[in-house]
């Protein structure tokens, strides 16, 4: 009698574990200094396949055999693990800081693009005003956004891999 209580005892456990749906998460361990990354779901990643196809998306759903990566057509893609050649996640996580940034280049754009204007209409000395402001707001800017836009390669083929943990 205690077998089958503890058996179905057993099977009850496994049966709620199996619908709460324990979450996957991916780690990326390099495969000398055993670092260990972790992506998080619905992050933005670009994977190349083995065979060359570029994918890029949020990462949706992780299984133990399968990445799905939902596109910007809002198309789902299931990606073999096995296939996975490189990986490439952005640098910075949050890039709400890059916004003023944003907004001071596009201040300078249109400033450049003015610049003709105002020279034809009130003469050199305000022309160049107008550029000296467009390349200052250019220099400013610039950098910070080129630092928002990189992103991280992890080689999964050499120097990396790809494990599923729970």
């Amino acid at each position: 009698m205690r077998i089958i209580v503890s058996f179905l005892f057993f099977i009850m456990n496994f049966i709620s574990m199996t619908i709460s749906g324990q979450e996957k998460n991916l780690f990326l361990v390099h495969n000398k200094s055993n670092k260990v990354l972790i992506i998080k779901k619905n992050s933005a990643i670009v994977l190349k396949t083995i065979d060359g196809q570029k994918t890029r998306g949020q990462l949706t759903a992780i299984d133990s055999m399968n990445l799905y990566l939902q596109t910007n057509k809002k198309i789902i893609s299931k990606i073999p693990i096995e296939n996975i050649g490189l990986l490439k996640k952005d640098l910075l996580n949050n890039k709400k800081w890059t916004e003023p940034f944003a907004y001071t280049i596009t201040i300078g754009l249109i400033s450049l693009i003015i610049t003709p204007i105002v020279w034809a209409f009130e003469g050199n000395k305000e022309a160049l005003g107008t550029l000296e402001l467009s390349g200052a707001m250019a220099a400013i800017s610039t950098p910070a956004l080129l630092v928002s836009l990189s992103k991280r390669k992890f080689n999964i083929e050499k120097d990396w891999r790809i494990e599923i943990r729970e």
